[in-house]
C-alpha cells in the first residue's frame, strides 16, 4: 500500500465487502503486512497464499 494514502480512521463505501476488508485493514496488522508486500512476493509464494486460503475456505 502507498504511504501517500490518508490514515483515515473511516471508510466512506457502499459496497459491504470492500467496507468490511477496510475495517479489518485498520486492525489486523499480519494482513496488512501481506497486502503491502504482496506485489514483491515471488509468483509461487503469492500461489500458495491463495491455495491455502482456497483450502481453508471452499466458499471462496
Amino acid at each position: 500500500m502507498s504511504s501517500s494514502h490518508g490514515q483515515s480512521k473511516s471508510c466512506e463505501c457502499d459496497d459491504p465487502e470492500v467496507a468490511q476488508i477496510a475495517a479489518q485493514l485498520m486492525t489486523d496488522t499480519q494482513l496488512k503486512q501481506l497486502i503491502s508486500a504482496w506485489d514483491d512476493l515471488p509468483d509461487a509464494v503469492r500461489a500458495g497464499i491463495i491455495a491455502m486460503v482456497k483450502a481453508a475456505t471452499p466458499e471462496a
